[in-house]
C-alpha cells in the first residue's frame, strides 16, 4: 500500500497560499486612494475660427492633448485623469499647422490658450482645463498647371486617354492625398492596358504667394508587353479544368494589371481555396512577354451542415 508524504501534500498548499495572499496585498495596494493631482487636468479640447477646412477623426486622434475620458470625471477615477501638458500643446499646435499645409492652407497660423475652473463639488479642490486650439485658417492654395512628363513614348491615343484620367485639374483645391491618388490612377491605368512595367512619379510645386500649386507627373512607360503563359500551383483535389475555366487570361492578350485582379478576384469567388496568389514576372524589363504564375491553397472541406440550404 502506497502512501503519501505529508510534506510533499503542504507544500503546493503552502505555495498555493502565499500566491492568494500576494495578490490580495496587490489589489489592496491598488485600492488606495491616489492623491487629487496638483496640475489641472484636461477637461476638453475645442477649435476656434475653422471656416473652410473641418480638422478629421485622424488629426484629433494624432493630438498629444486629448481630454479626460467622460466615464473617467469621478473622483474614484482620478488614475485615468489626463494631466494638462504645455509641450504637448506646442507640438498639437504645429500637428494643426502642418495639417492645413497639407491641404493647400500655406498661411496658415495656429495660436493655443487654456482656461482653467475647479471642481463644482463642495471641497472639490481638483483643476480642470479647457485647452483652445485658435485657427486663422488664411487662403487656401489652388492648383494652377496640370502636366504630363515623359510621354513622349506613348501613342497619341494612349495619351489621349491618359490625359483624361486627370482629375486635379486647375482651380480645384489641393491636397497631396488627392495628388497621391490620381499619380496612382494613372499608373494602375498604364499599368492595364499593356504598359507592365510602367511607374508614375509626382512633385508639386507651391507658390503661396499667388496661393497656386503646380502640379507634375513622372511617366516613365517602358515597353509594352503581353502575356505569356498562366501556370496553376497547389491544386490537389479541386480538378484543375474547374480552375481554368475561371482563367479568362489568355497567352498572348495585352497585358492588364485589371485583369490580373479580377483573375484573383474570381478564384477567391469559387469558395474552395483559402489563399490566392497572382504573380506576374515583371523581372526582366526589357521582355514583351509576362508569364504569370497563380499560386493556391485548397481550403479544408468542411462537411457539418447545419439545417436546410445552410453549410459550412
Amino acid at each position: 500500500m502506497r502512501t503519501s508524504d505529508p510534506a510533499r501534500t503542504i507544500t503546493p498548499l503552502i505555495l498555493a497560499l502565499t500566491v492568494l495572499i500576494g495578490l490580495g496585498e496587490l489589489g489592496c495596494a491598488h485600492r488606495k486612494p491616489l492623491p487629487i493631482p496638483t496640475t489641472p487636468q484636461v477637461r476638453r479640447v475645442k477649435t476656434e475660427g475653422v471656416e473652410q477646412l473641418r480638422p478629421s477623426k485622424q488629426l484629433r486622434d494624432a493630438l498629444g492633448t486629448q481630454p479626460t475620458p467622460w466615464y473617467a470625471l469621478d473622483v474614484g477615477m482620478r488614475r485615468y485623469w489626463v494631466a494638462m501638458d504645455r509641450n504637448l500643446v506646442l507640438e498639437d499646435q504645429e500637428r494643426i499647422e502642418r495639417f492645413y499645409e497639407d491641404h493647400g492652407f500655406f498661411d496658415v497660423r495656429c495660436l493655443n490658450h487654456y482656461t482653467e475652473f475647479k471642481g463644482r463639488k463642495v471641497g472639490e479642490s481638483r483643476r480642470w482645463a479647457v485647452v483652445t486650439f485658435t485657427i486663422d485658417e488664411g487662403p487656401r492654395s489652388l492648383v494652377g498647371q496640370t502636366e504630363l512628363l515623359g510621354v513622349a513614348r506613348l501613342d497619341p491615343m494612349s495619351l489621349a486617354h491618359l490625359s483624361r484620367r486627370l482629375r486635379l485639374v486647375e482651380g480645384q483645391p489641393f491636397t497631396p492625398a488627392q495628388h497621391e491618388a490620381e499619380r496612382k490612377a494613372l499608373q494602375f491605368w498604364l499599368n492595364s492596358f499593356g504598359f507592365a512595367y510602367a511607374s508614375v512619379g509626382r512633385r508639386a510645386d507651391a507658390y503661396p504667394e499667388e496661393q497656386r500649386v503646380d502640379l507634375q507627373y513622372a511617366v516613365d512607360p517602358g515597353i509594352r508587353a503581353w502575356f505569356g503563359e498562366v501556370t496553376l500551383d497547389g491544386l490537389h483535389n479541386v480538378p484543375q479544368r474547374r480552375v481554368e475555366r475561371e482563367v479568362r487570361i489568355k497567352k498572348g492578350d495585352l497585358y492588364s494589371l485589371e485583369k490580373l485582379h479580377r483573375l484573383q478576384g474570381d478564384l477567391f469567388g469559387m469558395g474552395v481555396f483559402s489563399m490566392v496568389t497572382v504573380a506576374p514576372d515583371l523581372s526582366d524589363p526589357t521582355s514583351s512577354v509576362i508569364p504569370v504564375e497563380v499560386s493556391i491553397r485548397e481550403a479544408k472541406p468542411l462537411s457539418i451542415k447545419l439545417g436546410v440550404g445552410i453549410g459550412m
